[in-house]
């Protein structure tokens, strides 16, 4: 065909696009409609879990490389530090030179007053070591949402580690770098090394549990004259719904001098009265709270060494008065 040739008649003329009358809104136009609206949401769902999953990592990745500088000038600006002692000589001698099994057991040296910084909430605490699950890991102060979103976080209502009674510390199974992921498989004799401006501190795993997350009586302190931690964080992974509670005590000889209980860094257990709190775990939710059964010793006496939020409660006692001690636990995390 030339150019001189007519165009078919059966040809018709394309319409421009903008020429066009618009698609008829039936029945198949809603439901592409529908579909359409449904890819968009779910392209943002799964945006969404993978920020948390794998993007909060990054936040705390950076917030505790920084924390790792805030936690050496700690370090570097607290001259008083003791760091970790050696075994006792007795504790390497051979078994012929080892002393009689039937001689009383030696007390324990009695607590000292640890110099410390005046700790801030989400300041740097101390170092978290576990190595049978590879974690290392700087603690800040508080249990808020804010807090554990750059590492795991301490209870301001327990004393520190490596103080007598249970200093606790939570921390997140999933998101946000997951600190605790792994602590289902921590075992009994595990070693856990924290560390503070105090000197370093060895606690030995005794056991695990897993309870409501109402259950914040698994915070408190039996034994005012035993240091002891409680690791919290939920479970199962990537759920909410229990929590899972790992409970270890001082190695004293393998560790620097225990010191006496400080709460809220800074003011000494029973420095305050309080009536005694609903606690909760973190993460449980309003309508789970309830106030824990009161499973603390005495106590008043004169030293000050109160109970309060600190270990795994193995024994109950009649209600008593609320001690001085007694701490609230409402940390907004979930």
């Amino acid at each position: 065909m030339t150019e001189a040739d007519p165009e078919p008649a059966h040809r018709r003329r394309r319409i421009n696009h903008w020429d066009r009358p618009p698609p008829p809104r039936d029945l198949r136009w809603f439901m592409s409609l529908i579909g359409t609206g449904l890819m968009v949401l779910g392209m943002l769902t799964l945006g969404f879990v993978a920020y948390q999953l794998w993007g909060t990592g990054i936040e705390t990745s950076r917030a505790q490389s920084s924390l790792e500088d805030e936690f050496e000038r700690v370090l570097a600006s607290s001259p008083s530090t003791a760091r970790a002692t050696s075994p006792a000589p007795e504790e390497t001698a051979s078994a012929a030179t080892a002393p009689d099994a039937s001689a009383p057991a030696a007390a324990p040296p009695p607590p000292v007053a640890q110099r410390l910084p005046a700790f801030a909430e989400g300041d740097a605490v101390a170092r978290l070591q576990i190595p049978r699950i590879g974690l290392d890991v700087i603690v800040v102060a508080g249990v808020d949402r804010d807090d554990l979103k750059r590492g795991p976080g301490h209870y301001p209502q327990t004393p520190l580690p490596g103080q007598l009674g249970n200093a606790a510390i939570a921390g997140h199974r999933t998101t946000y770098g997951e600190p605790f992921a792994d602590i289902d498989q921590l075992l009994a004799g595990d070693e856990v090394t924290v560390t503070t401006p105090a000197g370093t501190f060895t606690y030995l795993v005794d056991g695990s549990r897993i309870v409501a997350p109402s259950d914040g009586y698994v915070l408190d302190t039996v034994d005012e004259d035993v240091a002891r931690l409680t690791l919290t964080s939920c479970h199962p992974r990537y759920s909410a719904s229990q929590r899972i509670v790992v409970s270890a005590e001082l190695a004293v000889r393998r560790s620097s001098p225990v010191g006496e209980p400080v709460i809220n860094y800074g003011r000494p257990a029973g420095d305050e009265a309080q009536p005694r709190p609903v606690e909760t775990i973190p993460g449980a939710r309003a309508d789970e709270t309830r106030a824990p059964p009161d499973t603390s010793p005495n106590t008043s006496q004169p030293d000050g060494r109160g109970s309060g939020t600190g270990g795994v409660s193995t024994r109950t006692a009649p209600p008593a008065p609320a001690p001085a001690s007694d701490r609230a636990l409402d940390p907004e995390v979930d």
